[in-house]
């Protein structure tokens, strides 16, 4: 079934799908790691799209740590670099439905809001790994809905099928953590209005907090932990 990973439309719209931003998510991922003291073994990226999330990881994590991507659009598979060695290993293919061996980490960065039934999909790979670590967009702002067309936007050239505020159901996960990335600072080119965003956020953080100027004008995204 044709749909825009696998047909063309959102490798031409993205270029380079979103290759830039991996150095800074696999940071992200890394401090969150850091902080619980998680320990693992092997870790694998679900959708991890061009690879080099764990390409970065790779440099980050110690040597004898395993990483495994799944990615189903055969045209991010051919943007993946093939490890010589073997410590990233590539996967074709859906992950529900292949066999794996257990995780100590699973990787979902930027992945669940593209899939139609995600509260299943969340449900159904809860046995697969002991820890799970999101990266979830908040794109259901005050400040989104006020300017219009922009959930639509996302949608239409992003894939973004849900959209969602700090307040998402935990689908049966214990939280371990969360915390936000500050996307409107530490990736300029990721907002189009970037100058008036950085500049309102910070000022709206003074005055009512964290919280609220998330939940107002957005420039971030949520990293959560979570036991399964």
């Amino acid at each position: 079934m044709e749909n825009i990973y696998s047909d063309g439309t959102y490798k031409e719209i993205t270029r380079t799908w979103h290759t830039e931003d991996s150095a800074w998510k696999a940071n992200q991922i890394m401090d969150a790691i850091k902080r619980k003291e998680l320990y693992p073994a092997v870790v694998c990226e679900v959708g991890c799209g061009a690879g080099e999330i764990l390409w970065e990881l790779s440099r980050m994590l110690p040597e004898d740590v395993q990483l495994v991507g799944f990615e189903p659009s055969s045209l991010a598979r051919a943007m993946q670099r093939l490890d010589p060695i073997g410590r990233i290993q590539f996967k074709n293919g859906d992950f529900l439905t292949t066999p794996t061996e257990h995780f100590d980490i699973l990787l979902l960065i930027d992945v669940f809001e593209h899939i139609p039934d995600y509260f299943g999909f969340l449900q159904a790979i809860r046995s697969r790994a002991d820890v799970v670590i999101f990266h979830i967009p908040l794109e259901l702002t005050a400040f989104n809905l006020f300017r219009g067309g922009i959930l639509a936007a996302s949608r239409n050239t992003l894939g973004h099928l849900h959209f969602f505020n700090r307040d998402i159901e935990s689908c049966g996960y214990t939280i371990v953590s969360e915390s936000y990335t500050n996307w409107v600072e530490e990736l300029p080119h990721r907002a189009s209005l970037q100058p008036f965003l950085r500049h309102s956020l910070r000022l709206l953080k003074l005055l009512c907090g964290d919280h609220t100027a998330v939940r107002l004008l957005g420039g971030h995204s949520l990293l959560v932990v979570a036991k399964s």
